[in-house]
């Protein structure tokens, strides 16, 4: 059963033309997850994978597409988001990743966001879950609590979009929080969860962002405790409020201030990198390179190379490491001796 609300996944194990068929039956009783959604249990590994719960937005930002694009929000079924978690446990995935456009608005019947996470929590054999990104004002205060606890499988990673540090630009977007209330936010999960790595999206060159409102984000974003951040330049898209806007800001100033955010991105990323060298994290392996060098994450999202060789296949395993090095974006890190 479908409606406006909410959406299933047909979730199948294998990929043959009986169960072509019964995809293709069961997306068109949904015309709008026919059009602009995928099936998430398509997966490139067994080590990590994606875990779809929602699609669709209600806030109308004013720069984005998406709610002409994909619709309003609509929340897939939870039985359905639990049948697809075990089965990518079953087929040997070990971090599922919860992702949406909205994801922390999750809510269909009983259930909420919260609901999902302690679902999954509760699978055995899962080790990892991760949380893509989530709005800011919509994270459950309970959330940074599972992060803290050592024997909960919520890492301890969060991505807020903050899009702008200025409160003009902000009311423009028509983003549902001031910068002072996003401030409060970081610095409450940056406190309350140790180790914690926070990432977030900005968006430059918003239309009539000046110099001086470009400098209020920048000089925000130096003083937070963030991780890393993923700059946007503005694009204009049609039948959004933002098209409507005249004050354009140049390309050429678009491509400036976006290096000098992705310049600062590096040196927060660099400085919090720092914090963990010579110690010992867990790193789940997820590839090999031909130098015979495994390549994984851990727990906060620190990308680890082994700086080893070895014969030995560690995909797909969780290993400590200790943490010896920097090498551009990744720590460099050998095994613990036995």
């Amino acid at each position: 059963k479908f409606n406006k609300k909410s959406f299933l996944y047909p979730v199948l194990e294998k990929t043959t033309n009986s169960h072509l068929k019964l995809k293709k039956k069961l997306i068109q009783n949904n015309s709008v997850e026919n059009k602009h959604t995928k099936n998430n249990s398509k997966k490139s590994n067994r080590t990590r994978s994606l875990l779809k719960i929602q699609d669709g937005c209600d806030f109308m930002c004013s720069f984005c597409v998406i709610p002409f694009a994909r619709g309003r929000s609509r929340y897939r079924e939870f039985s359905s988001i639990r049948k697809e978690a075990l089965m990518l446990v079953k087929e040997g995935v070990r971090e599922i990743v919860i992702t949406g456009v909205n994801i922390g608005t999750y809510k269909i019947g009983n259930f909420n966001f919260v609901n999902v996470v302690d679902s999954l929590n509760s699978i055995e054999g899962l080790d990892r879950i991760r949380i893509s990104s989530i709005e800011p004002t919509t994270v459950p205060k309970i959330l940074l609590e599972y992060m803290k606890d050592s024997q909960h499988k919520l890492v301890p990673f969060l991505h807020l979009p903050l899009q702008s540090g200025s409160n003009k630009i902000l009311k423009k977007m028509n983003r549902r929080y001031s910068s002072e209330e996003f401030s409060d936010e970081i610095w409450n999960a940056f406190e309350s969860v140790s180790d914690l790595c926070i990432g977030t999206d900005v968006m430059v060159g918003f239309p009539e962002e000046n110099k001086i409102e470009f400098e209020k984000t920048l000089f925000f974003l130096e003083k937070l405790p963030l991780t890393y951040f993923h700059v946007f330049p503005f694009s204009e898209r049609k039948r959004t409020a933002a098209y409507k806007i005249k004050d354009k800001v140049h390309s050429n100033v678009k491509q400036r201030r976006s290096k000098i955010l992705r310049d600062l991105s590096s040196k927060k990323r660099i400085a919090f990198y720092k914090g963990f060298l010579g110690k010992t994290r867990n790193v789940l392996f997820e590839s090999k390179r031909k130098n015979l060098r495994f390549k994984g994450y851990t727990d906060n999202f620190i990308k680890v190379e082994l700086d080893e060789k070895n014969k030995s296949d560690f995909r797909n395993k969780i290993i400590p490491v200790k943490l010896c090095s920097i090498k551009g974006d990744t720590l460099l890190g050998k095994l613990i001796s036995k």
